[in-house]
């Protein structure tokens, strides 16, 4: 009898801490579905910034690209299938161009980079002109 009590309350305790862990587990995944979530929405950056200015294919992104990227994106020397020396492969490629950039593999390692400000100077640039096509 001493024996079956024994294994009855054993098997009792179990249970009560299997429950407490499936609640810690529950409130674990909630924590960090909720840190998570925050993280990428915190992170996320307005590709308008309501933009004040008016970039110009000619005037302002030509110059971007002359200083890091056409070496790679021109003419017969097309890297990643990616042409960057006229407006509608500008135009068409302009998403891929902007995350490239925010992510910063573009410009490659060992290639021209600019510095951070610079680099968000450009991708200020870019999401202005795709906002207003000029």
């Amino acid at each position: 009898m001493l024996k079956l009590n024994y294994n009855a309350k054993f098997v009792q305790l179990l249970h009560q801490k299997t429950k407490q862990n499936e609640t810690l587990n529950t409130n674990i995944k909630y924590f960090f579905s909720v840190i998570i979530f925050t993280i990428l929405f915190s992170c996320t950056k307005d590709r308008t910034n309501n933009c004040s200015i008016s970039p110009t294919y000619s005037d302002d992104l030509v110059p971007i690209f002359n200083s890091y990227c056409i070496s790679c994106h021109q003419g017969n020397n097309i890297s990643g299938g990616v042409l960057l020396d006229n407006w509608s492969s500008v135009e068409q490629h302009i998403n891929k161009i902007i995350s490239e950039i925010e992510i910063q593999t573009m410009p490659p390692y060992g290639m021209p980079t600019p510095t951070d400000s610079e680099r968000d100077s450009i991708i200020i640039i870019l999401n202005c002109w795709l906002e207003n096509k000029q």
